[in-house]
């Protein structure tokens, strides 16, 4: 799990690569993978790597949250 100043460090990327998503959600990998799968959280795949942008990720909290 990341410590504040990690969560600090990725909330000023703009794309995440799956395990920062783990770290920023408080996610295992298979769920945030689960959750990729479902359509329940966007995400990229440039040349066969797997990108969250941070943006989908708070749109899925504020789903979450609103539901």
């Amino acid at each position: 799990m990341a410590g504040t100043a990690d969560i600090q460090e990725l909330r000023g990327k703009r794309n995440l690569r799956v395990l920062e998503a783990c770290e920023y959600l408080g996610f295992k990998r298979t769920k945030v993978h689960a959750l990729i799968a479902s359509g329940r959280l966007k995400s990229l795949k440039i040349d066969g790597a797997r990108r969250i942008p941070v943006s989908a990720i708070e749109e899925f909290l504020a789903a979450q949250t609103a539901g």
